[in-house]
């Protein structure tokens, strides 16, 4: 009976590491906030005020232990010092709008949470890093800076031969994406 239990603990870590593995390799935006002190993750539902109206994205509890293994297994060495001494709540998603979102719920929900870092496809970034493009400038902020330089550049006005309004517009258009925000800061970052 005992060597049945052993198999049976064995057979669901294995399941575990194997869901985590798969989670790691399947989703571009990975986002790590750990818990700094013992919060009550399933009394709390924090898994389902995190991802409330965010049909893309998920949430789960990662043990220190679950992450150190998984990271491992992949070879991702500088994911590593994510797990030495937290557990984390993970967000992950392919939808980088509502990966940001998540984010910041998760960072502002959890009681005495440390954001660690994020994956974004192969760049893995550090705690600090990640909170700056969190914090980055909104989108009034970079329509008023794209404004700005539309204005001051009358040439690109007259080579497209469109209207003024309409290119600020389309180019408005077109920044309401944080897919936007986060590829400028990842080229700054890099």
């Amino acid at each position: 009976m005992a060597t049945k239990t052993v198999d049976l603990r064995q057979l669901r870590r294995e399941l575990i590491i194997r869901e985590w593995t798969r989670i790691f390799k399947n989703f571009r935006y990975l986002g790590f906030v750990g818990f700094t002190k013992g919060v009550p993750w399933r009394r709390l539902f924090l898994r389902q005020r995190v991802t409330e109206g965010l049909s893309e994205v998920d949430a789960r509890f990662c043990k220190p232990w679950e992450g150190r293994e998984v990271t491992e297994n992949l070879g991702w060495k500088d994911m590593k010092p994510l797990f030495l001494g937290f557990p984390s709540a993970v967000c992950f998603s392919n939808d980088s709008q509502q990966f940001m979102e998540a984010m910041k719920r998760s960072c502002s929900l959890i009681p005495g949470g440390l954001l660690l870092g994020a994956k974004v496809d192969e760049l893995l970034l550090s705690g600090p890093s990640f909170q700056k493009i969190l914090n980055g400038p909104s989108q009034k902020e970079l329509q008023l800076q794209l404004l700005n330089s539309l204005k001051g550049d009358v040439s690109l006005v007259t080579v497209l031969g469109r209207p003024q309004q309409e290119l600020v517009n389309i180019f408005s258009n077109r920044l309401r994406s944080l897919t936007c925000v986060l590829d400028n800061y990842e080229k700054k970052l890099s």
